[in-house]
């Protein structure tokens, strides 16, 4: 019985480890998306002044 539950922890923390790792790359997309965008829309801003 024991050895079940220490199973069962055990694939919990494998499951929020996975699941931390999904949110950490999901963030470093979005991050560098939302520069893209930011950069984008600083070029055209300069485009207009001149």
């Amino acid at each position: 019985m024991c050895m079940r539950r220490g199973q069962s922890i055990l694939e919990y923390a494998i499951l929020i480890s996975v699941i931390c790792a999904v949110f950490m790359t999901m963030f470093v997309y979005t991050k560098n998306a939302v520069r893209a965008r930011l950069l984008i829309t600083q070029d055209r801003l300069n485009e207009a002044d001149q």
